[in-house]
């Protein structure tokens, strides 16, 4: 897979998946037994990657906005960064960046690998205070 194939990949599922608010992607770009890592977890198959998105889908009723801003592949190996952009359903606006990785088998993803700023999204979604990661970081020197 080339950088073009790999952004087309991934522009595709973040598209459906929380543009279009579409789940059927899952089987569609997902082997059966797909192994996603860094969503709260380890998470194998599409129904535990469901079970995480339901969570996710609650909290952003609108859907996401998620750019891809670039992308590399390389055989089976993909790779993208990406700018996510949405409103909770009360109303909070949230900006936050993220990678991922997967490697591609037969046109569907095997394995995944997620890097989102999650405690961003959360600082802006109002679940945690602003500052919460660096507060921590002195708690735990403290």
């Amino acid at each position: 897979m080339n950088d073009d194939l790999a952004r087309a990949f991934f522009e595709e599922w973040f598209r459906r998946l929380w543009r279009e608010l579409d789940a059927s992607v899952v089987d569609d770009r997902c082997a059966e037994d797909v192994l996603v890592h860094g969503l709260d977890g380890p998470r194998r198959g599409r129904e535990q990657f469901r079970e995480f998105y339901a969570v996710l889908r609650a909290l952003f009723p609108g859907g996401l906005d998620v750019a891809v801003d670039a992308a590399l592949g390389r055989d089976e190996m993909v790779m993208v960064r990406c700018t996510a952009r949405g409103q909770t359903g009360g109303g909070k606006a949230v900006d936050f960046t993220g990678f991922a990785q997967a490697r591609i088998v037969d046109g569907k993803m095997a394995e995944a690998w997620n890097c989102w700023d999650f405690m961003t999204m959360l600082e802006q979604a109002g679940a945690l205070p602003v500052g919460s990661f660096s507060a921590g970081l002195k708690q735990l020197l403290d």
